[in-house]
């Protein structure tokens, strides 16, 4: 892009120059070349030009018109048919490039649309795929608590089991013994 204006702004400049030694020569005001050469470089990649390069063209485009205002009456009607194509042309130009702007603002504001979308859609996803993996954690923990709470409880009714028949057994030592003491005692 900095080429093309670069190109443009070299371009212009020799036509400025050649239009002024043309005018040393003939005595003219305005030129037809020059208007030639400006709607030749208005025509080339005017879509694709900057605001820069659209502010340079438009000086050199007032620049022009002011040039055909200071000839005035002296223009002939090639000058005046240049003059007006020059208008036209550049009008359409900028019209078009006004357009290609809107049109390339356009898509850069849907693109923006769509990748917002894109963005929310994976973070939606992301989202949902980690309540997911929290919702299997707290699965997994509760399954794992009913396990060590079945564990616990088996081992305590294994202790009181044990603590029971212990017990039992302490019980009926002690009653037999109780039972042999008093068949002594009865003897």
């Amino acid at each position: 892009m900095k080429k093309v204006m670069i190109l443009c702004a070299a371009m212009f400049t020799l036509a400025a120059c050649g239009g002024g030694a043309k005018k040393a020569n003939d005595g003219e005001v305005f030129s037809t070349e020059e208007v030639k050469n400006f709607i030749e470089e208005t025509s080339k990649g005017a879509a694709d030009f900057s605001k820069e390069q659209w502010a340079k063209l438009e000086a050199e485009y007032n620049a022009l018109l002011q040039k055909a205002d200071e000839a005035g009456d002296k223009l002939t009607q090639e000058e005046k048919d240049a003059l007006n194509q020059m208008k036209e042309t550049f009008e359409a130009k900028k019209q078009a490039a006004k357009e290609a702007l809107e049109s390339v603002k356009e898509s850069g504001a849907d693109m923006v649309d769509e990748a917002q979308e894109a963005v929310e859609g994976q973070v939606e996803a992301a989202s949902d795929a980690i309540d997911k993996k929290v919702d299997e954690s707290k699965e997994a923990v509760a399954k794992k608590a009913e396990e060590v709470k079945n564990a616990t409880g088996n081992k305590i009714d294994e202790a009181q089991n044990a603590a029971g028949k212990k017990i039992d057994d302490a019980q009926k030592a002690a009653d037999k013994k109780l039972d042999d003491a008093a068949k002594k005692l009865l003897k």
